[in-house]
């Protein structure tokens, strides 16, 4: 899945530029107060970049959280997985020392229940 987002993503960011060379006019942008030309290829890779940078920010938040979780889980897996070790050197020291017994059989009482002799 994520290198379909990959492909997608380089996808649009080429036919954007592509987009931008082809039409490399100069407009007239006009932002508050003040009025300048640039070429519609620079504004639209301006844009592009700038959105890239947005979206950046925004997923940053999480990227850190799971970042952080990641590793908290992570020790805690290294801290499961040295008590498991302990615990079967524990239970195989155990072994050697006591051999384990086989539990008694009881086996049914000869006759069956409720027979007459």
């Amino acid at each position: 899945m994520q290198y379909l987002l990959i492909f997608i993503s380089l996808l649009l960011a080429v036919l954007a530029t592509t987009f931008a060379f082809q039409n490399a006019t100069p407009v007239t942008v006009t932002f508050l107060t003040s009025q300048f030309q640039v070429s519609l290829a620079l504004l639209v890779i301006i844009a592009l970049v700038s959105g890239m940078l947005m979206s950046l920010a925004a997923a940053l938040p999480r990227l850190i959280r799971d970042a952080l979780t990641i590793r908290t889980q992570k020790k805690k897996l290294a801290e499961i997985e040295a008590s498991l070790r302990e615990n079967r050197l524990q239970l195989e020291s155990a072994r050697k020392i006591s051999p384990a017994e086989k539990p008694a059989t009881t086996e049914a009482p000869s006759g069956t229940v409720g027979s007459k002799s």
